[in-house]
């Protein structure tokens, strides 16, 4: 290792291999368990990439469109949990993932476009086509998960569903809040706001780790 570029999302990944086992060890193993182990995968696997692209200088256009192809997959997947938590249908978690399908498909075909511009030990910035729709694809769909939990909260009577309705929205505004107060404050943080919002959503992964432990203590 000839530099420590990168060095911070290998510790992440590690952390959140943690979070990981934990949850298979202690929790009831259910789906919604699952798609909490496939999301926390999806922004440990997105670390070791950046890793691999910072580090080991691994900067190949088909690696940073991977590590896009990893992120693309965390909105839809979060909506997932969110529907299967609150039993919305199959239709709107399909209707879901239709935009990162579609922007996969499409940046595979530009896939020369995709490059490092940066690394650091902290973060990694990406030049990509587009950013601005992907952006609003991206982060639509976070808030839109946020909005539904909001709603639940407000119209739930169940005392302990509540409880973990608080845990997701929780882990939900733990990671975007910061990033979006980091906006304002530094507008220059647009660059490799990929890069950082992953870090932050270590935040969420510890909070779904809670959210999907505490679904062991209904049973119990």
């Amino acid at each position: 290792m000839t530099d420590l570029n990168g060095i911070v999302s290998l510790l992440i990944a590690c952390l959140e291999i943690l979070l990981v086992i934990n949850i298979l060890i202690f929790s009831k193993r259910t789906h919604e368990d699952a798609i909490v182990i496939l999301i926390i995968v999806l922004l440990l696997v997105y670390q070791l990439v950046e890793f691999a692209i910072c580090n080991l200088n691994l900067t190949s256009s088909m690696m940073v469109y991977f590590a896009f192809a990893v992120i693309s997959l965390l909105p839809p997947m979060a909506f997932t949990l969110v529907s299967y938590f609150y039993f919305y249908g199959k239709i709107s978690r399909l209707i879901a993932f239709l935009p990162a399908i579609f922007f996969l498909v499409y940046y595979l075909l530009v896939i020369s476009q995709f490059e490092v511009a940066k690394c650091t030990m902290l973060y990694a910035a990406y030049n990509y086509p587009y950013g601005f729709w992907y952006g609003t694809f991206y982060y639509g769909e976070i808030l839109f998960s946020i909005g539904l939990i909001v709603y639940n909260i407000k119209n739930s009577v169940n005392r302990y569903g509540k409880k973990r309705d608080k845990i997701l929205l929780f882990g939900f505004l733990i990671f975007t809040v910061p990033m979006i107060i980091a906006y304002f404050l530094y507008p220059f943080i647009v660059e490799i706001i990929e890069s950082v919002l992953c870090k932050f959503a270590f935040l969420f992964a510890l909070s779904l780790t809670f959210f999907s432990l505490e679904g062991r203590k209904r049973n119990e």
